[in-house]
């Protein structure tokens, strides 16, 4: 069945950030305007199975005055179709494998909704949740391992919970972690307004999960006991990213304190200078670059000055990116450095190419790349850069972390370097390849499609 169309300017224009009232700035040539000027663009994705495919969620359009709803490209923004009308979309999630499954969390109406068939259809996924227009969804999000588990955060003025489904949404479960009462932190938090959840792709039942007023839980153990961290009280954090080479970098930007950072798991924080006062910026937006170690990307606001900023080491020195309007939500294409950003008018592309100075430091670093093609049909290639001349073991594991191949065990001269996996034998779906020497050691995430 179709969604009814909703509509209420109350709802929809109360919720708006102030950065739909930002002037846009002219733009420079190097940013490709992909389409949907007219939306404020609230949410992104790539599809994994097919990098062409783009999904953008929208909370309504600024000129038409008409609400938000659910668009997808399939050839790179060249044209648009739109799925789905009637929403204040917040997260748009579509599964790793089945690329006609999507999920979309609405904040208004507060909807859970899934498609099987690439958006003409649309039903509520939320049986479960409880859902009212004081208390909606903020946060989704998916195992890449089991796509049929996913978890949701709600919030609202009375508070919010933490959900989570095992069967694609047909039943959501919450996440409670006690029956104490009055419940003990961090079990406390989890019935606070969720406003981020970050799943570690390497180890997927690991997530860390942000709530209002309070700071990060996590969990190692998907959801069944939590841990306290993060040194925010009393602030929200916006946004979560999982370092893709280094699973216990974890960094949050968080709501007048700045970019966060932990190199150890959630364990202990500290704060990233972005070139303001920490107190006043609010990170909105957080992108991780999956081809190029330390490269990351923060979209933040402060006062009536938005930004978006890179850098190049882990986020110790950053750069202005001069971008032609008020950066929202943030994306990198998995295998390239194209870098996607939705703003309150549109979406747009740029190629972040490196400069010399960036090229020479790169140059002496380790680094495992994205296998390509990825996803595969039986054969792709592996890369990987040496600092120096050492042994190399590489391999590769399913999702439960059992090892099915062990692809070279040899000396490597230092440079760029490639393998050929052949994946004969092996059935599809999600597998894991590391490299391993003396002083380097990195794990990927592939997707095999037979």
């Amino acid at each position: 069945m179709h969604i009814l169309q909703y509509y209420s300017s109350k709802h929809i224009f109360a919720a708006l950030p102030l950065l739909l009232l930002s002037s846009l700035l002219y733009a420079q040539v190097q940013w490709q305007l992909l389409g949907l000027q007219d939306e404020a663009i609230s949410a992104l994705a790539i599809d994994p199975a097919s990098p062409n495919v783009i999904y953008a969620g929208s909370t309504g359009s600024i000129s038409q005055a008409i609400p938000g709803g659910v668009f997808r490209t399939t050839n790179v923004g060249a044209t648009w179709d739109t799925l789905l009308r009637g929403a204040y979309v917040v997260e748009v999630i579509p599964h790793p494998h089945q690329g006609e499954t999507v999920y979309v969390a609405s904040r208004f109406p507060p909807l859970v909704l899934k498609t099987l068939d690439g958006g003409v259809n649309w039903f509520r996924a939320d049986s479960g949740i409880t859902l009212d227009f004081e208390e909606g969804p903020i946060a989704l999000a998916m195992n890449p391992s089991r796509p049929e588990t996913l978890y949701c955060g709600t919030g609202g003025q009375h508070g919010g919970t933490l959900y989570k489904t095992t069967n694609g949404g047909l039943f959501w479960f919450p996440l409670h972690c006690d029956s104490l009462t009055p419940p003990i932190p961090p079990c406390a938090q989890l019935q606070t307004s969720i406003t981020a959840i970050e799943l570690d792709h390497q180890h997927p039942e690991t997530l860390y999960v942000a709530t209002t007023f309070a700071s990060v839980v996590k969990s190692t153990d998907g959801g069944l006991n939590w841990l306290a961290t993060g040194p925010w009280n009393n602030r929200d954090a916006y946004d979560m990213a999982i370092d893709p080479f280094d699973n216990q970098k974890v960094y949050a930007g968080v709501s007048r304190r700045g970019l966060w950072r932990s190199t150890n798991g959630g364990t202990v924080w500290g704060r990233l200078p972005l070139g303001l006062p920490d107190t006043l910026l609010t990170v909105l937006s957080i992108a991780i670059s999956e081809q190029r170690l330390g490269e990351l990307y923060c979209a933040w606001g402060w006062a009536s000055r938005f930004q978006l900023s890179r850098s190049v080491d882990g986020g110790f020195t950053w750069s202005s990116m001069e971008f032609p309007g008020a950066a929202g939500k943030l994306a990198v294409l998995p295998d390239s450095n194209i870098l996607y950003v939705g703003s309150f008018a549109g979406v747009y592309r740029k190629e972040i190419l490196l400069s010399a100075r960036e090229d020479e430091i790169k140059s002496k670093e380790y680094h495992l790349y994205q296998s390509f093609p990825n996803p595969f049909n039986g054969t792709t290639m592996i890369r990987f850069r040496l600092a120096r001349e050492g042994a190399v073991d590489l391999r590769v594991y399913d999702v439960l972390g059992r090892e099915v191949r062990r692809i070279a065990r040899d000396v490597f001269n230092a440079g760029e370097q490639a393998v050929i996996f052949e994946a004969d034998g092996l059935a599809s779906g999600v597998y894991f390849y590391s490299i391993a020497s003396r002083d380097f050691f990195a794990i990927r995430r592939m997707v095999l499609l037979r």
